[in-house]
Order: structure tokens, then C-alpha cells, then sequence
């Protein structure tokens, strides 16, 4: 479970302080160890992440941010409609703070750790591309 591939691998832990797939250990905690952490070896970074499941969580962010925010608009409005400015602006006051104060900055921690990922991949391929299109100097055969 442990292996480290060369290339960018997006179903291993990536650690976002050595910039690459490392070796890893797993650090289970809650009553049941039923949350996993995955530890840096290296570095010894707690805050590594797989991005194949980064990126399906973002997935759910969005769908469930968005599902959230109409739900708060209809509401609202309804609300602005049949008892007026005041009840129904604060209906909808409540859902926009919690979606902005709790929801929110989850989704920029892994929006951006994803991406950080993904600009590693980019990087890692264009290096790739380089040194495949450039042979070794010296070696005139």
C-alpha cells in the first residue's frame, strides 16, 4: 500500500509540503479509529490528501452548496411574498451566513489543495516532455 511511483499517481496520499507522492504512514483517531490521517514520512506533514477523493469531494461541495443556496433563494422569496421584507430577509440572512462561514472555507481548503496537486501534475509532465525532446548532451555517436 505503501508504494511510490515516479509519476504523479492521483489515488496515492500527495503531501503539499514536499510536492510529491512520499512515503507515508496512517494515524487512525476518533472513538473507533474510523478517521484517517495520512502522515509525510519526510516531512512529517499531518495534512496529506488523496487527490482522486479531493477532487470527488469538491464534486459534493459544489453539488450540495448550490442545492443549498436555491433551497435559501425559494425560501425566501416565498417568505418575502407572504409576510414581508422582514422575516423573509432573514430567512434567507441565516442560510447565506452559515453556507459563507462553515461551508465555504472547506471548499477553498480543498479547492486549492487540489489544484495545488494539479499544477504539480502539469509541472511534472511538462518536465517530462522536456527532457524526452532533449537527449543527453555529449553523446555524439
Amino acid at each position: 500500500m505503501n508504494e511510490h511511483l515516479g509519476s504523479p499517481n492521483p489515488d496515492l496520499p500527495w503531501c503539499n509540503k514536499c510536492e510529491k507522492n512520499t512515503p507515508f504512514h496512517i494515524v487512525k483517531k476518533g472513538s473507533q479509529d474510523v478517521t484517517v490521517f495520512y502522515h509525510c514520512n519526510n516531512c512529517l506533514n499531518d495534512r496529506m490528501f488523496i487527490p482522486s477523493l479531493q477532487k470527488k469531494a469538491l464534486r459534493v461541495y459544489v453539488i450540495f452548496g448550490t442545492a443549498f443556496m436555491l433551497l435559501a433563494i425559494v425560501s425566501s422569496s416565498y417568505l418575502f411574498k407572504r409576510y414581508g421584507f422582514d422575516v423573509g430577509w432573514l430567512i434567507f440572512i441565516w442560510p447565506v451566513g452559515f453556507f459563507l462561514l462553515i461551508v465555504m472555507p472547506f471548499f477553498l481548503g480543498a479547492r486549492r489543495s487540489y489544484w495545488d496537486w494539479h499544477d504539480w501534475v502539469e509541472s511534472n509532465e511538462r518536465t517530462q516532455a522536456k527532457h524526452k525532446s532533449s537527449p543527453p548532451k555529449g553523446l555524439d555517436g
